[in-house]
């Protein structure tokens, strides 16, 4: 490895770590219950900002004097990208960048380098297997310190893949819904953990609180959807098949009415439940 694409690295890392402690301090800024509280985040608002900017920036600077390019930071295809996003169901790398940015959901991340990784995810999925879900966090979190960067993942109707886009290589990884034992939501330090247990051991994700939340709800969503898949048809009403992909779809649509306002959490919860039979 080069030492320019070795500064480069090292500076990416750096501003994914300035992001996610601007993430932190705005998470504990909404959180502030006095004035006093808030005067004081404010004024760690600005300087982690001011950080966050000169960090991306100092990176910026590295990747360009390392020549790491990706001309699809800036060719992102546009057209149908509204169709995809409603449908809720990505395909491409773009499309699952599309779906992160619009719920929010790559924190932190880059969009040259969210490209590149949801390539890796595109290149490896099949024709009969349907992206639920989508988003970026810091893989194997433990602290801000100790994780595994930045990766992408898809939860699919078949499995959750996830993979990491390196200057030299590449990871990637899949797991059989079928092997994932639990699912669970904690935080540390404003950060939110998403811990997924498997039989061959399992992973955390780390993102803010709010991503965390959502992706750990779709999460549960996608494991329902692959159990109700595998309990037995009835013989009455095995001649009105539903594909279990459905399901989410359904979900996916009124989900879309409560971000246009047009349901309430309440009315969105309790068809959400009624959908996944709980």
């Amino acid at each position: 490895m080069s030492i320019l694409v070795r500064v480069a690295q090292q500076a990416e890392n750096a501003a994914i770590q300035a992001q996610q402690h601007l993430e932190g301090v705005r998470a504990g800024m909404a959180a502030a219950t006095s004035d006093r509280e808030r005067a004081q985040w404010a004024k760690a608002l600005e300087k982690a900002e001011k950080n966050s900017s000169k960090a991306r920036a100092k990176a910026d600077k590295a990747n360009r004097d390392a020549g790491i390019t990706n001309a699809q930071e800036d060719e992102v295809p546009q057209q149908e990208s509204a169709d995809v996003v409603a449908t809720g169901s990505p395909r491409t790398a773009a499309e699952m960048w599309q779906y992160c940015e619009k719920y929010e959901l790559a924190s932190g991340v880059s969009q040259a380098k969210g490209l590149r990784n949801f390539t890796l995810i595109e290149n490896s999925l099949n024709d009969d297997e349907k992206v639920l879900t989508c988003f970026c966090g810091l893989h194997n979190y433990v602290s801000m310190t100790e994780h595994d960067n930045n990766y992408s993942y898809a939860v699919t109707s078949k499995r959750i893949v996830m993979a990491q886009d390196r200057m030299l290589g590449e990871n990637f990884n899949s797991v059989s819904l079928d092997n994932v034992n639990s699912t669970s939501l904690g935080t540390k330090l404003l950060m939110g953990i998403v811990r997924v247990d498997t039989l061959g051991g399992g992973f955390s994700v780390g993102l803010n609180n709010d991503a965390a939340k959502l992706v750990s709800e779709k999460l549960h969503e996608a494991l329902a959807v692959v159990k109700k898949a595998d309990e037995p048809v009835p013989a009455a009403t095995a001649a009105a098949p539903t594909a279990a992909v459905d399901i989410a779809a359904e979900i996916k649509k009124f989900e879309e009415l409560l971000y246009a306002r047009l349901i309430t959490q309440e009315e969105f919860d309790a068809k959400r439940k009624q959908l996944l039979g709980l």
